[in-house]
C-alpha cells in the first residue's frame, strides 16, 4: 500500500512573492524570493497548513487508487478486471467496448436529451477525456472504457452539451446540470483517475 512522507523543496530566486504547488510526484515545491527569511517561509507554510494537508491527502488517495490497477496483466472495463495473456489482446477489449457500449451510449443519450452530434471516434489523448469540434464531430478517449458508467455518461453529456454552447459558460454548466444534477461531484471524483490519461500508453491511437 502506498505510504510516504511529504517532501518539501524550497527554491530561492528572483521571485516577486512566495508561492507553492504540488509536483506530479507529490513533492511540495516552494518558490521564495531571495530576500525572504527561513522563518518567513516556515510561517507561510504554517499559514497554509490546511491547504497543504488537504492536497497531499488527495495525492496519496490517487496513488493508492493507482496501485489497485495492474495494466501489465489485466484490462479493466468499467471497473471489471479481465485477465489477458497477450498485450495485443488489450486493444481488442477496449475497441470492442468503445464500438459497442460507448458509441451506443452516445446515440442513446443524444436522442433522450435531444442533443445532436455528427460522428464519434475514439482518441488516445494524454490530456483530455473528450472533445467536440464546431462541426459536432466528437472524440472520446478510449480510456473512458476503464471508468465507471456514471463517469462515462458525464463525459458524453459534457461533450453533447458543447453542441449547444461551445464554451464553459454558466449557460453551458446549467445545461449539464439539468441532465446530471450531481455533475460537480462526478467531476471531482474523476480527477482521481487523471493518472489513466498519462499512463495507459499501450493503447494505440485511432487512425
Amino acid at each position: 500500500m502506498y505510504n510516504r512522507h511529504m517532501i518539501i523543496t524550497v527554491t530561492r530566486g528572483r521571485y516577486k512573492r512566495l508561492s507553492m504547488r504540488f509536483a506530479e510526484n507529490g513533492d511540495l515545491l516552494v518558490k521564495a524570493p531571495n530576500r525572504v527569511s527561513d522563518a518567513a517561509i516556515n510561517n507561510f507554510l504554517h499559514k497554509h497548513k490546511s491547504w497543504i494537508e488537504k492536497n497531499f491527502l488527495k495525492f496519496t488517495q490517487k496513488q493508492r487508487l493507482k496501485e489497485t490497477y495492474d495494466f501489465e496483466s489485466n484490462v479493466y472495463i468499467m471497473g471489471k478486471e479481465i485477465k489477458v495473456n497477450k498485450k495485443e489482446e488489450r486493444m481488442v477489449y477496449y475497441t470492442e467496448f468503445f464500438n459497442t457500449y460507448i458509441e451506443n451510449r452516445v446515440e442513446a443519450l443524444s436522442k433522450i436529451y435531444n442533443l445532436t452530434y455528427k460522428s464519434v471516434k475514439y482518441c488516445n489523448s494524454v490530456r483530455i477525456w473528450g472533445s467536440l469540434d464546431k462541426e459536432k464531430n466528437m472524440k472520446l478517449n478510449i480510456k473512458l472504457s476503464i471508468l465507471p458508467a456514471e463517469m462515462i455518461d458525464y463525459v458524453i453529456i459534457h461533450e453533447l452539451c458543447h453542441g449547444i454552447e461551445f464554451n464553459h459558460s454558466k449557460r453551458f454548466w446549467k445545461a449539464v446540470e439539468s441532465i446530471i444534477p450531481n455533475y460537480k461531484s462526478v467531476k471531482t471524483e474523476m480527477k482521481k483517475f487523471d493518472f489513466l490519461l498519462r499512463e495507459c500508453v499501450f493503447i494505440k491511437k485511432n487512425e
